[in-house]
């Protein structure tokens, strides 16, 4: 992905060069904000909130050096925390469709972040030990077991299997 990316930058007269790293070099680096230009992935969530909260909420930065919880490009921005605010503080449908479109032209007008591409969330799960797993026919959160917070309600919902 590195070098596909380094080829299309260089068709529009940017120079990068691809640097690997080990994962814990990698990581050290996202969390202290020590790079200039680095790709990372993201679990969204049963909600555009889930997405978007990790990637641009200034309560989930810090200064350039210290470590961040999961804002890597320190993006901090009192509209963006606010559309944040409101998407977790309501259950109106016109208020929250308000919050999103605003997250969203923040997403395109500012590129705090530019999402690469997108890929399946998978899951596997086996019948014969617990049932409740989600499925097609009761798909309450997302099953994967890295996805927080559907984690923790995929757990809630699970029964030891009889027989």
């Amino acid at each position: 992905m590195a070098r596909l990316i380094q080829s299309q930058l260089k068709g529009v007269g940017i120079e990068v060069d691809p640097q690997g790293k080990s994962t814990q070099a990698w990581k050290a680096a996202l969390k202290t904000g020590n790079y200039d230009m680095a790709i990372a992935g993201s679990v969204g969530g049963s909600s555009p909130y889930d997405l978007y909260r990790p990637f641009l909420s200034s309560k989930l930065t810090a200064p350039i050096g210290q470590q961040a919880l999961s804002n890597y490009s320190r993006w901090s921005d009192p509209a963006t925390d606010g559309y944040l605010s409101t998407f977790d503080q309501t259950e109106d449908a016109t208020q929250l469709r308000n919050a999103v479109y605003g997250l969203e032209k923040v997403m395109v007008e500012q590129l705090p972040v530019i999402p690469l591409l997108g890929s399946a969330n998978w899951s596997q799960t086996r019948t014969t030990k617990f049932t409740g797993w989600p499925s097609a026919t009761d798909p309450y959160a997302l099953p994967a077991p890295y996805q927080f917070p559907d984690n923790l309600l995929v757990i809630t919902h699970l029964k030891r299997a009889t027989g």
